[in-house]
């Protein structure tokens, strides 16, 4: 998968802010948004979908460690960019647990050239049940447009 102009679509079935999983089809609002750049996060690739002031990052290629809990297409980030500042949700992935979500904002840096946002992230149990509460970080570094 190069990712070069792919529709969401193309990455397959998901649930944009549901549970996360490949259990919904997209709507057509969805079936029609196109990575619109990539970016760096923690060693993975991951593509911003842009609809309006709608962000959505998802993981086109997925770093070493993260494999099977997240793949190609999976959420990481949905929200809204507005006044120089991203704010929406962000989400946890714990083995044999459904993602969990928690709510992130921070600004963009550098004339568009990084993201960073902070949250309080849960920290769970193999159980579900939250374990901790901690600070989270989400770093992302603007790599490329698609070709």
């Amino acid at each position: 998968f190069s990712g070069s102009g792919s529709t969401f679509a193309d990455l397959g079935n998901y649930n944009l802010l549901g549970d996360g999983g490949k259990t919904a089809p997209i709507d057509n609002a969805e079936a029609r948004l196109r990575i619109a750049s990539y970016w760096n996060h923690n060693g993975s690739t991951m593509g911003l979908l842009v609809d309006g002031n709608r962000r959505i990052m998802i993981y086109v290629k997925v770093r070493e460690g993260l494999s099977g809990l997240v793949e190609p297409g999976t959420i990481l980030f949905h929200g809204v960019s507005e006044d120089g500042k991203y704010r929406g949700k962000a989400r946890c992935f714990s083995p044999g647990l459904p993602p969990i979500q928690y709510s992130v904002s921070g600004p963009i840096l550098g004339n568009g050239s990084g993201v960073l946002l902070t949250g309080k992230a849960p920290i769970r149990n193999p159980d579900g049940s939250i374990k901790k509460i901690i600070d989270d970080r989400l770093e992302f570094s603007y790599r490329s447009r698609p070709n």
